[in-house]
């Protein structure tokens, strides 16, 4: 089979800016769910019911259960682990920690006046989507990804309504900035893989060189929620969250791994590929999600069970393309395209929580997530792990006036998965094994 060598640098950047939104082994696929150190701790499961700021970004109908001025700010430090055993070896992900933040306000702008009463104002920014690996520069899987790192950041707005005593509605706009990094190496085309003469293999060994992408761009969606009231101990809510489509502008380039030799052939090289740059965009479609979620209150409301439920829409991630202005490797392509295709399934993910108040200040809170992996077997790489994922957390609040601060801590456990991947042309297989991570969440903040 003959591949163009451009080919195979821009299906590398075409996956880098693919997996821009994959997540640091937190979530299967690539959103993040940290809205909070209590809404971590409890797996997720405050949709119904959500009494603090970080309404904004769970449920938005939901801040209507707040009232004056409420704030929240913090952040979850994340620790990802893990080995992939290939043939050749056994592989460790480099020691790595991210901190995605979170921060909201929420404000009753109008408490006297009774047709405005029933208003909440709000805004957040949290990061929806993220992700980060390493693997040493020699590893096996070298040709499919090295490093990969990723942040996004949302800003969101949102305004709250409440008909009735039972029934609320919110909506939020989300503006989205998103940053990514990846590089990976090029493997040398055998004789097979013209269009380079063959004997320059000779000379280059088995890898040609080292091709890297860095861009960022802004996207924009909603969201919408609505919270129900059934009973006076349970509540019922549900979120749906837009499509987003980011346009991602930036560079890619290429660096030779070893020097093409003077002598005889030098006559003969006007092709050679040399160090080179040339400016690149694609877009990526982030999935549409909805979730549905309640709480229920027993002995006087000091007992709060809760359950979500995530429908993620990862089929919008089929393939991707990449558009350079001009072939990132001179004299060897004149196509500017490559297709990436990825062709994701639609997920679940299930939360379950509980918090207790053991005292009027202070609180204990635990969870458990089973989170779906939507990755095409077909199409995994290395720059996410691949694996069914079990999330366990608990967690500590404590209040005092007007101010408050929870803790809470998160382990993931990752099911262990065998893949066959693309390697730079070549097929390698691999165990995604011991796959894990630690997250360590901190929410403070002030109402009055």
């Amino acid at each position: 089979m003959k591949v163009n060598v451009f080919h195979t640098v821009s299906a590398g950047v075409v996956s880098a800016l693919a997996m821009a939104a994959v997540t640091d082994a937190q979530a299967a696929g690539f959103g993040l769910y940290e809205e909070s150190a209590k809404g971590n701790a409890m797996g997720g499961a405050v949709v119904g019911r959500t009494p603090d700021a970080s309404a904004v970004q769970v449920n938005p109908a939901n801040m209507t259960d707040t009232s004056g001025f409420q704030s929240m700010v913090g952040v979850t430090a994340i620790g990802p682990a893990g080995k992939i055993k290939t043939p050749e070896g056994n592989y460790k992900l480099s020691d790595q920690w991210f901190a995605p933040p979170h921060a909201y306000v929420t404000w009753q702008p109008v408490d006297e006046v009774e047709w405005l009463s029933p208003f909440r104002l709000g805004v957040g920014l949290y990061s929806e989507f993220g992700m980060g690996t390493s693997y040493s520069g020699n590893w096996a899987g070298r040709y499919n990804a090295i490093e990969t790192k990723l942040e996004s950041f949302t800003i969101s707005p949102s305004i709250a309504y409440k008909f009735f005593d039972k029934l609320s509605v919110g909506a939020g706009f989300r503006a989205m900035y998103m940053d990514f990094y990846n590089d990976r190496l090029l493997r040398t085309p055998d004789q097979s893989l013209a269009p380079l003469p063959g004997f320059l293999s000779d000379y280059w060994g088995p890898t040609m060189g080292r091709t890297s992408v860095h861009g960022d761009g802004w996207g924009f969606g909603w969201l919408a929620g609505i919270k129900y009231e059934v009973l006076d101990n349970l509540d019922v809510g549900i979120v749906y969250r837009s499509r987003v489509r980011m346009h991602i502008e930036g560079d890619g380039w290429y660096e030779p791994r070893a020097k093409i030799p003077t002598g005889p052939y030098a006559p003969y090289l006007p092709i050679a590929p040399r160090s080179h740059s040339a400016d690149g965009n694609a877009t990526v479609i982030l999935p549409s999600s909805a979730t549905a979620g309640a709480n229920y209150y027993l002995f006087e409301r000091k007992l709060n069970l809760g359950a979500a439920v995530t429908w993620t829409e990862w089929s919008t991630y089929d393939a991707l393309n990449v558009t350079f202005a001009k072939p990132l490797i001179p004299g060897v392509s004149e196509s500017i395209r490559s297709p990436s295709e990825k062709d994701w399934n639609d997920v679940w993910r299930f939360g379950f929580g509980a918090s207790y108040n053991l005292t009027e200040s202070l609180s204990v809170m635990a969870g458990y997530v089973y989170d779906m992996c939507p990755i095409n077997s077909q199409h995994t790489d290395f720059m996410m792990p691949a694996g069914d994922r079990h999330i366990f957390g608990v967690g500590v609040g404590y209040a005092l006036d007007n101010w408050f601060v929870n803790v809470g801590y998160n382990y993931l456990m990752m099911v262990e998965t065998t893949r066959t991947v693309d390697n730079g042309g070549k097929p390698l297989r691999a165990t995604f094994s011991g796959m894990d991570a630690h997250m360590f969440a901190i929410s403070t903040g002030v109402n009055f």
